[in-house]
């Protein structure tokens, strides 16, 4: 959806060197951040008469970001898998896009995701600050013994104390459900 020449008057040249024509207007008004390189910037090059504006991240990232501002369906899978390497926050916190974020965490949460891998999206949500989709991923992983948990990458991105309370709350829940059936 980034590469038609209709309707599109900028260009953003991503890290790894694709060129994707968006709206100025949308990412005027999801990004304080974009709105004031596009007012008081000066663009270092054109490309068919536009503008081109270099960001710091890749394709993949770019464009998740861009689909959370633009009105059209979310691909679920292909951000995800962005959100997973952590890349998307940390490009929707640089550019100040509060809305893309909402956005996100109510894909997020509407998604499978914290139901097929909860233990990744605690860490996620743990790692970013978002108590709600923290305690549904926690809730979804009561459903999987601890032992088949796994060691997600995403484990890096929490602290042991973190964990430990995760594994603390599974093992009240089910000390609680287990005296429930006594």
């Amino acid at each position: 959806p980034f590469q038609s020449p209709f309707a599109e008057d900028l260009i953003l040249r991503t890290s790894d060197g694709i060129s994707l024509r968006v709206t100025a207007a949308l990412l005027v008004v999801n990004s304080p951040y974009m709105a004031n390189l596009l007012f008081n910037g000066s663009p270092g090059e054109t490309e068919d008469g536009l503008p081109v504006f270099r960001t710091a991240e890749n394709c993949p990232t770019i464009c998740a970001l861009l689909h959370l501002c633009y009105p059209m369906s979310i691909p679920v899978k292909a951000t995800l898998e962005t959100v997973s390497a952590g890349w998307l926050m940390d490009a929707l916190r640089k550019y100040g896009m509060r809305n893309a974020e909402n956005r996100l965490r109510a894909t997020i949460a509407g998604s499978e995701w914290p139901r097929q891998e909860p233990l990744k999206v605690y860490c996620i949500a743990v790692h970013h600050g978002w108590k709600d989709i923290a305690r549904m991923a926690a809730w979804e992983a009561l459903r999987i013994p601890v032992e088949q948990w796994g060691q997600p990458s995403q484990m890096g991105m929490i602290t042991g104390l973190d964990y430990a309370r995760l594994i603390s709350y599974v093992k009240r829940s089910s000390d609680a459900a287990c005296e429930f059936l006594q």
